[in-house]
């Protein structure tokens, strides 16, 4: 239950992160910005046999996967944020700025061992407050613990606020 807790935790302190401008996806990916669907995957699935099946025998050998990853490797995508334009400020380097800034105190641009002790109980604290506070706006009953419906109405909380965010209507 602290998992659960834990995690719808996170998904709330990330949500005005997620409502700021994200950068482009993959082209692969779809006009939506969505991962592919199991129709667009097996559309990828097929391709990727048409091209690298040598044997045609509608599965990929060891030696047909390794073609394949090689060939892959080439492909600019497979290079890590590769799709981002150079010298974008991306919502990963202004997480990072903001970590180095408020707890990188000798300014070396690395976190040691003290500064990351700093984080982790800083980030701790928060997560016991963001507990706590969800806590005291989701629990009607206030038993001191969320039940099922509880737990239901934050959840249906934290998607309409994260469609909300997104510019998409209300379920």
């Amino acid at each position: 239950m602290l998992m659960k807790n834990t995690l719808i935790a996170a998904l709330i302190v990330a949500l005005p992160t997620l409502a700021q401008e994200q950068p482009a996806p993959p082209s692969h990916w779809g006009a939506a910005g969505a991962m592919p669907t199991p129709g667009k995957r097996a559309d990828m699935h097929a391709r990727m046999l048409q091209k690298f099946d040598a044997d045609k025998d509608g599965k990929l050998n060891e030696n047909e996967k390794a073609t394949m990853r090689e060939e892959m490797a080439k492909h600019p995508r497979r290079k890590k944020n590769a799709h981002r334009p150079e010298g974008g400020d991306f919502r990963g380097n202004r997480h990072r700025a903001r970590i180095l800034k408020k707890f990188d105190l000798d300014h070396d641009g690395e976190l040691n061992e003290s500064e990351q002790a700093a984080m982790k109980a800083e980030h701790k604290r928060h997560r016991v407050e963001l507990q706590q506070r969800l806590k005291d706006k989701f629990d009607a009953n206030k038993d001191g613990k969320l039940d099922d419906t509880e737990k239901a109405a934050m959840r249906n909380a934290i998607e309409n606020r994260r469609n909300s965010l997104r510019g998409h209507s209300h379920k």
